[in-house]
C-alpha cells in the first residue's frame, strides 16, 4: 500500500509542476517587442517619428517620420531601395548583428563607403518603456499604444 501511495504522490507532483518555458525572461528582443510601437519623446501632432519591429517570416522595421505621412518598411536582414525627398533612389542593405532580451544591433550600409552600426535598447524606469539607440545620441522613443502602418 505504501508503494501505491508513493506512486500516487509522484504522479501528483509531476502533474502539478509548472512549465517554466513560457517565461518572458527567455525571449529575445524581436520576440519581446514584436509589434510594439515607440514614438519620439519630442513628438507633436504635426511633427513626429515612430518606430516598430515586426517579427514575421521576413523580420521588418517600420519607421514613420516627421508628419510626411510616409511609412518606411524595410527588412532587418536584406536589401531595399529607398527614395529621397528629391525623388532620387538609393539602395540600402541591413544585417542583423545580434540581439539580447532588451537590445538589437543592426548594421546599415548606405553605399559602398557609408555604413552605420545601430544598437536599439529598451529600458524601463518604472513608468515608461524607452527605446534608445546609438548610446543616446538620438532622441528617446517612448512606448505608445498608437498604431503605426502595419
Amino acid at each position: 500500500m505504501k508503494k501505491l501511495t508513493y506512486l500516487f504522490l509522484a504522479i501528483l507532483i509531476v502533474a502539478c509542476s509548472s512549465d517554466d518555458s513560457s517565461d518572458d525572461g527567455n525571449q529575445l528582443f524581436l520576440e519581446k517587442y514584436d509589434g510594439v510601437v515607440f514614438e519620439a519623446e519630442w513628438a507633436t501632432s504635426d511633427n513626429t517619428a515612430k518606430i516598430a519591429f515586426l517579427n514575421t517570416s521576413e523580420i521588418r522595421i517600420y519607421e514613420y517620420f516627421y508628419g510626411n505621412e510616409v511609412c518606411y518598411v524595410h527588412p532587418i536582414d536584406g536589401t531595399w531601395e529607398a527614395e529621397t525627398v528629391d525623388g532620387d533612389f538609393y539602395t540600402r542593405t541591413t544585417s542583423l548583428q545580434g540581439q539580447t532580451e532588451n537590445s538589437i544591433t543592426i548594421q546599415y550600409n548606405y553605399s559602398e563607403s557609408e555604413s552605420e552600426l545601430r544598437e536599439y535598447r529598451v529600458s524601463f524606469d518604472g513608468d515608461v518603456y524607452r527605446l534608445l539607440w546609438n548610446d543616446g545620441q538620438d532622441p528617446d522613443y517612448i512606448r505608445t499604444d498608437d498604431e503605426l502602418c502595419f
